[in-house]
């Protein structure tokens, strides 16, 4: 049996749809990105104070984070710590076991006082504690023999804190160490390699298009160098303010080869468009940098003076460190000196406060360079956490 069938045919043309993509932001203008690599020392002072709780003798009783380093695991390393003023300051009695173990004729005196309010006042017994827990730990942590390590107490401070306000009370319970060895209290100065890239930030922003009004275009980033894919950026994670490429965040480019960025994007019907820009990185290596002769820049940072409260006087230990650092200026040299203050008192005095101390250091360094300038900063920017005696004590500096 013959069965007769119709079939009717339709030729459809697809719509021609065109997709674009282009690439804008900084990245039209950066032709170069230049990597430097730069030598950076910073000094961090040390505050030579153990401070303790209300009443308290024990260190596991004081702000002295110890961690659980002993003599036999000698792991000490003074290079290898952190680039943290309060945490340096927690290592405090091992850098002072460390430098006592390497200096074997350096003594130091502990002194250990009490704010003199309250249960603590006239107990010079807390304050015996005070300077006894310090020596007990250095002798038996250390090694260090106890005949190097004399103590002595009394009640407030020779130079004690406010004792009518709260934070200057809590800043009189402590043991203070001294010596006439300036190795044993000198500042810690701690050296590394730091890169900066000019510019440290690309703006990168995608544009894309559809000539078809249902067309669903999707898009991505790709930074690559040499074929290793730096990013790859999904739409998803572009704002309306483009992408921010951190040059410097891992990873990073290496090479002195260009990079690459592509914007691919791409419709649901396989329509597709790229747009490309590529910019040149240089790598200034201290070694490229010597060898052809350019300028070796050295960043160097010091905060190595704590002055006491209220006072903007340097002591003998504060000129033997501002003579290590006048003899690393030369006649080119820039210099900032900037004061700064804790949160006690006025922000008023505060800022005279602070301007005494910049210029004490000024006044001390006595150079000629012309390139100096003086800031008063006071508690405009408080350095460190105000909420801690130790954090108070290190805001009194200078940078």
């Amino acid at each position: 049996i013959l069965l007769p069938i119709s079939e009717k045919y339709e030729k459809t043309i697809p719509r021609d749809i065109l997709i674009t993509a282009k690439l804008s932001g900084d990245i039209e203008d950066v032709k170069q990105i230049v990597i430097e690599e730069l030598e950076m020392e910073e000094g961090f002072p040390l505050l030579p104070y153990v401070f303790f709780d209300k009443g308290k003798g024990d260190l596991s009783n004081s702000s002295q984070l110890m961690g659980d380093y002993t003599l036999s695991d000698n792991k000490f390393e003074e290079q290898e710590l952190p680039w943290n003023t309060l945490k340096i300051h927690n290592q405090l009695l091992n850098i002072i076991g460390s430098r006592m173990t390497d200096n074997s004729g350096a003594r130091i005196n502990v002194i250990g006082t009490n704010n003199n309010t309250g249960v603590e006042k006239q107990n010079i017994a807390l304050s015996e504690s005070r300077a006894n827990s310090v020596k007990e730990y250095l002798v038996n942590n250390w090694g260090i023999d106890a005949s190097r390590i004399s103590t002595d107490s009394r009640n407030l401070p020779a130079i004690p804190g406010n004792s009518d306000m709260p934070d200057g009370i809590v800043e009189n319970q402590r043991a203070e160490i001294e010596s006439d060895d300036y190795e044993i209290l000198k500042p810690v100065y701690l050296k590394d390699i730091v890169k900066v890239s000019n510019p440290p930030i690309v703006n990168i922003m995608p544009e894309v298009s559809s000539s078809d009004e249902e067309s669903e275009v999707d898009y991505n980033l790709t930074i690559k160098q040499d074929n290793n894919i730096l990013r790859l950026v999904n739409s998803s994670d572009i704002g309306v303010s483009g992408y921010d490429w951190n040059v410097l965040e891992d990873p990073q480019p290496l090479l002195d080869k260009p990079v690459e960025v592509v914007l691919n994007a791409k419709d649901q019907f396989g329509n597709e468009a790229i747009d490309t820009k590529t910019t040149e990185v240089e790598q200034l290596t201290i070694k490229k940098k010597r060898f052809e002769l350019k300028d070796d820049n050295r960043i160097e940072k010091f905060a190595l003076i704590v002055f006491d409260y209220d006072k903007s006087t340097l002591s003998n230990r504060h000129k033997k460190v501002l003579d290590d650092i006048k003899s690393r200026i030369e006649p080119n040299s820039i210099i900032t000196i900037e004061g700064y203050t804790d949160r006690t008192g006025s922000a008023e005095y505060n800022k005279n406060l602070a301007k005494r101390r910049a210029e004490e250091v000024n006044k001390y360094i006595g150079t000629k360079n012309n390139n100096i300038t003086l800031k008063a900063i006071g508690e405009d920017k408080l350095l460190y956490n105000n909420n801690i005696p130790q954090g108070r004590n290190y805001s009194r500096t200078v940078l």
